[in-house]
């Protein structure tokens, strides 16, 4: 990944999302990601994978898969009230983000130019596209 501390909640809030659609396990995780252009590799994502459960959103059982003895995440209650929460923060940030809309914002200092510009809209052709381009290069 690029820049691995800048992408890393995405990451989580993706391993949220796919886990809430039914049970996941790491090597079918890293694929999913690897196909959204994140390069998360086994000692990245299983130490979070790990944290996500030690904080309760998720939880594991083995369970053979594809004839193969793999450790399987769920979401938990914890982590089925938590994702509504956290879609509703990625709307807000991709509204402000790529398509220009939000208030003025609190960070610039009241003097600053760049904070009194208008804010404009990114033209989807310049988004990131499926495959992660411009995201995440390993």
């Amino acid at each position: 990944m690029a820049d691995q501390d800048l992408y890393s909640g995405l990451v989580r809030l993706h391993v949220l999302y796919h886990a809430s659609a039914g049970p996941i396990f790491g090597l079918g995780m890293m694929r999913e990601l690897r196909h959204h252009g994140y390069r998360v590799g086994a000692g990245t994502l299983y130490p979070m994978l790990h944290r996500m459960e030690k904080k309760g959103y998720l939880r594991s059982k083995q369970k053979v898969v594809q004839g193969k003895m793999r450790r399987v995440y769920s979401i938990t209650t914890l982590g089925r009230v938590e994702l509504p929460e956290a879609k509703e923060k990625v709307r807000e940030l991709y509204e402000e983000m790529v398509e220009g809309r939000g208030e003025p914002s609190p960070a610039h200092p009241s003097g600053d130019s760049a904070a009194k510009a208008p804010r404009r809209a990114v033209s989807r052709s310049k988004m990131p596209r499926r495959g992660g381009e411009g995201f995440a290069h390993g």
